[in-house]
Order: C-alpha cells, then sequence, then structure tokens
C-alpha cells in the first residue's frame, strides 16, 4: 500500500514538474529543467522571481523620488510622466492615495509655477487629481497666451524701431 502511495506521489510531482517547465521559454526550459523535483524547481524560480519583484519596486521608488518638474517642457507632458510613475507604483502594490499624488505634484512644479505652486497651497479645499490636471491645462494655457502677446509687442516695438531709424538717417544725409 505505501509503494502505491509513493508511486502517486512520483506521478504527481512529474506531472506538476512538467505543467512548470511547459510554461517556461526554452531557454529557461533548459536551465530549469535539470531539477529533481517540481519543489525544487518551484522554489528556484520563486527566488529568482521575487528578487528581481523587489528590485523594480526600488527602481520605480527612486523614479519617483528622483522626478523632478523641469521649465524647458510643458506642464501637461511632466504631469503625464508623474502619473505613470504613480501607476507604477500602484501596480507594485504600493499605496499612493489621490491626496499625496495631488501634493507631490504641486510640490514639484518647476521654478516658474511658484505662484501657483502658492495660490494651490493656500487652497482649504482638498483637491483631486483631474481637477488639478484641468487647472494646470487651463494655467498652462493661460502662461502661453500671456508669453505669445510679450513676444508679439516686442516684435511690434521692433519694428517701430526699425521704422524710425531709416527716417533719421535720411535727415542726416540731407543737413550734411
Amino acid at each position: 500500500m505505501a509503494a502505491k502511495g509513493i508511486f502517486w506521489l512520483t506521478t504527481l510531482d512529474v506531472l506538476c514538474k512538467g505543467y512548470i517547465l511547459s510554461a517556461l521559454e526554452d531557454d529557461l526550459y533548459n536551465v530549469y529543467g535539470a531539477m529533481k523535483t517540481s519543489k525544487e524547481l518551484w522554489d528556484a524560480l520563486e527566488k529568482k522571481y521575487k528578487t528581481e519583484d523587489a528590485c523594480l519596486k526600488k527602481f520605480v521608488v527612486v523614479k519617483f523620488l528622483d522626478y523632478k518638474m523641469i521649465d524647458s517642457k510643458t506642464i501637461g507632458t511632466q504631469v503625464q510622466e508623474f502619473q505613470l510613475i504613480f501607476h507604477d507604483l500602484i501596480a507594485e502594490c504600493m499605496v499612493v492615495n489621490e491626496a499625496f499624488q495631488v501634493t507631490v505634484m504641486i510640490e514639484n512644479f518647476p521654478p516658474s509655477w511658484r505662484d501657483f505652486n502658492n495660490y494651490l497651497n493656500h487652497k482649504r479645499k482638498e483637491m483631486k487629481l483631474e481637477d488639478l490636471v484641468i487647472r494646470l491645462k487651463i494655467e498652462e494655457d493661460n502662461k502661453t497666451t500671456k508669453k505669445k502677446s510679450r513676444e508679439n509687442l516686442t516684435i511690434m516695438g521692433a519694428n517701430i524701431i526699425e521704422e524710425t531709424s531709416p527716417k533719421s538717417k535720411k535727415g542726416k544725409r540731407s543737413s550734411g
């Protein structure tokens, strides 16, 4: 009777090992196929991939901590990049609530956005991420419009100077 039980266990182990190996790619199959039992195979795979998982979590956290917004890129693009980092953190089973996301984004605004940062920090009502993204889009559009109007004024001023320069030269020539 004991021999029958051992037979079933070894048969189940062989089936289990075969099932695990069949899910692996050929290169991995060649590496792990030498394992004697399904338990040994499972432990080796678990050790390998749990270590990789821990490294991935550290990488995502470092990416989050090192992220800085800059003036040379649009705020919309940078907010999307930040949202992808938050998505990666959540995918790694790290709890990141919405209020934290909003606060971190506001505190990472580039230097030219300091006034808007202060404005948002003094608001008493808690803001949702979607509301922040909408406000940022509006503010960015306003900043772009102001910048274009300043450039147009500068160009118009340059044109006026150019128009007055030739007249003053003509006047000098006629008197000379």
